[in-house]
């Protein structure tokens, strides 16, 4: 496997992860809220991912559930193939997996669509999130130390496939640096990435420990420095 292909593997398995992450800390916010948790202790499996299924996928269009598919399907076989990086904890690599594929099945049972044709073609894993999740209706389902785990094994996952790519952010990560660049409000950025202002804050900083630089002055300079910045905004322009 070339060194190529294995970037284009760590970006997509941290893009997943990423997912994951904004899930985790969208139900552990809500727990805060007052809404009380539940009882599943591993969030993860094919059983608990068939009871959310039903409750999000008919309020949520399916081109964005049918793309959630594909790119998780595509991320379960990535990470059963492959080794994990060095640094990855094989507990938390495993978790990862198991919830990505247990979501694709789920979505593919529910939609009935075959799960091995979710996986052909490119991964379509949109920047954005439908502006309209029942947080309120999942984080029931799961237990405080459930999502715990779930934000550890999905933050230590994107950790090692950052330092897996070097320093260059996600699309999404680089896109999130040129709004603050630009002068976007944060809680449009954050609606823009469909997550509330607190998780954006909190992903910044697992963004900013990652490029190993201390807030987003940094952080534009260095994509300025790298030329990533420049690259995307001059890509952007000619699409």
């Amino acid at each position: 496997m070339s060194s190529v292909t294995k970037q284009v593997d760590h970006e997509l398995i941290g893009c997943c992860a990423n997912r994951i992450i904004d899930m985790a800390t969208e139900i552990e916010r809500t727990h805060t809220m007052g809404v009380p948790h539940g009882e599943h202790d591993e969030p993860w499996t094919l059983e608990f991912h068939r009871v959310v299924a039903s409750i999000y996928l008919p309020i949520i269009p399916a081109r964005y559930a049918r793309g959630l598919a594909r790119s998780f399907e595509q991320c379960r076989i990535l990470m059963a193939d492959g080794e994990h990086p060095v640094g990855a904890d094989g507990g938390d690599w495993m978790i990862v997996a198991e919830y990505v594929g247990s979501a694709s099945r789920a979505i593919c049972e529910h939609l009935r669509i075959e799960q091995s044709s979710s996986s052909s073609g490119e991964g379509v894993l949109e920047s954005t999130v439908p502006g309209v999740f029942p947080y309120g209706k999942v984080a029931p389902l799961v237990s405080v130390e459930g999502v715990r785990r779930l934000l550890q094994a999905g933050s230590a996952v994107q950790k090692v496939c950052e330092q897996a790519e070097g320093t260059r952010p996600s699309k999404e990560d680089i896109e999130i640096i040129r709004m603050i660049a630009k002068g976007v409000k944060s809680v449009d950025i954050a609606t823009a990435s469909g997550c509330s202002r607190s998780s954006l804050y909190r992903h910044l900083k697992q963004v900013w420990l990652g490029l190993g630089v201390k807030n987003a002055r940094e952080a534009i300079y260095l994509g300025d420095s790298e030329g990533w910045l420049e690259v995307e905004e001059q890509a952007s322009r000619k699409s």
